[in-house]
């Protein structure tokens, strides 16, 4: 697929994307301290059966930081900038709380939830 992301980018062109980051699937959550639930290097697909209260099937694919950048740069893409975005201090702190949801503030304010990249053509 990056192959073909790469052939609509213009020369000097950019792309810039945005996904789940790669260690949050693999915490621990709900519970007062985080933890791994499962190793970083596996790199599988993840099913979820719901999805925010909906009953729709999901599947991810897990994938390293390395990973990303590698396949990008393999395309021909130049990693200009890589974020790891914390969450705005102006949340509730009742939102910090742990929680048994997927995606919590409580979780965010210890692992980044998603990156950015940009690349350059």
């Amino acid at each position: 697929m990056l192959e073909l992301i790469h052939s609509y980018v213009k020369p000097g062109g950019s792309f810039v994307f945005s996904w789940e980051h790669p260690v949050y699937s693999n915490l621990q959550y709900g519970t007062e301290e985080i933890a791994l639930k499962s190793s970083y290097h596996e790199e599988t697909p993840i099913t979820f059966e719901t999805f925010k209260g909906e009953n729709v099937q999901a599947t991810l694919y897990k994938r390293k930081t390395s990973t990303y950048i590698n396949e990008l740069n393999s395309v021909g893409f130049t990693i200009e900038r890589i974020e790891e975005p914390e969450p705005s201090i102006s949340f509730d702190e009742e939102l910090a709380e742990p929680s048994t949801k997927y995606y919590s503030l409580y979780k965010a304010r210890m692992v980044p939830t998603t990156f950015i990249i940009k690349v350059r053509k």
